[in-house]
């Protein structure tokens, strides 16, 4: 049995040994999964060529793989909804994650391919991310000056690499949404606007590019609510070509949720959450739920954090 799929196996059982002991939502549910999960499963011989993902082929210093797989998610990503979501979650994985863990890596696989299209635009992402990394989570009147200023040093120059790629790319439409991305951090919002814009003139039914612009515009990055209604209204027209917009629809129910957990109101985060995962998956829900699911459990709410689980 190979390493990754031991560590898989391990990691499950531990997850779901930590809904039993941990939550207290009860066992018949985790014990089923887990019994018909590992019941008389087989022992897999998994050869060296097994697919991995970007992160771990980089991880494991495969840097050809890693770029064999990076050209073909880049050259597929512009061709319908569920390759541009494979190609952004796998620049958010490598990009952005592998920053905190393995940065060295990062870096020699940029500097090994750099002049190519697709590790180009790869590393436009990482120097967005690292950017992000330096400013932090805390708000803006809690973030120190050289943290803002070290942010605006990488976002700049992923600005410059963007629109690098673009001279060479004009069809990169996501390089426009990240622009826009970069912009929401370090210019006047009208800029933001402006890139995702361009991102959706040519891709408008494009889920990345609609994420990000309504992301973006929360009142807490300068926007409003109903500036944020009035994109979602509009974003309706292209649900019929990309059904997973629709999705979308509850991130202000989320930003609200988010907003009444920072102040404590527990019961109207979890209402608001609840009804913005009602239409779909989408990471931003899940990162809201999986904070007032800590914040529950951390009160002695357990009941409520096995609602928030159970979701």
């Amino acid at each position: 049995m190979s390493k990754n799929l031991r560590n898989g196996i391990a990691r499950y059982v531990s997850f779901a040994l930590a809904l039993v002991f941990t939550t207290g939502c009860g066992t018949t549910i985790v014990e089923d999964v887990l019994r018909e999960t590992l019941k008389e499963r087989p022992v897999v011989a998994v050869s060296e060529t097994e697919v991995k993902t970007l992160s771990e082929y980089i991880e494991d210093e495969n840097y050809e793989s890693a770029k064999w797989l990076l050209d073909d998610l880049y050259k597929a990503y512009p061709t319908n909804p569920d390759t541009e979501a494979e190609f952004s979650r796998a620049m958010w994985n490598a990009a952005r994650e592998l920053q905190f863990s393995h940065d060295e890596k990062l870096q020699a696989f940029i500097a090994r391919y750099q002049g190519d299209l697709s590790v180009d635009f790869f590393a436009a992402v990482y120097l967005f991310h690292k950017g992000a990394k330096i400013r932090g989570d805390d708000y803006i009147n809690k973030t120190s000056k050289a943290k803002l200023d070290g942010m605006k040093v990488e976002m700049e120059k992923s600005v410059v690499a963007f629109e690098k790629i673009l001279e060479r790319h004009p069809e990169s439409y996501l390089a426009h949404a990240y622009i826009g991305k970069n912009y929401s951090y370090i210019a006047p919002r009208k800029q933001s606007d402006i890139a995702f814009r361009k991102s959706l003139v040519q891709k408008p039914a494009s889920f990345a590019a609609w994420n990000g612009f309504l992301w973006y515009n929360r009142p807490r990055w300068g926007g409003n609510y109903a500036g944020m209604m009035r994109l979602i209204n509009e974003m309706g027209y292209e649900v019929r070509d990309n059904p997973r917009l629709a999705r979308l629809r509850g991130v202000i129910l989320a930003d609200k949720a988010s907003l009444a957990i920072d102040t404590g109101k527990y019961d109207d985060a979890e209402t608001l959450i609840m009804q913005a995962m009602d239409y779909g998956e989408v990471n931003h829900y899940t990162r809201v739920a999986d904070n007032l699911h800590a914040k529950l459990q951390a009160s002695g709410d357990i009941e409520g954090a096995c609602r928030i689980s159970q979701k």
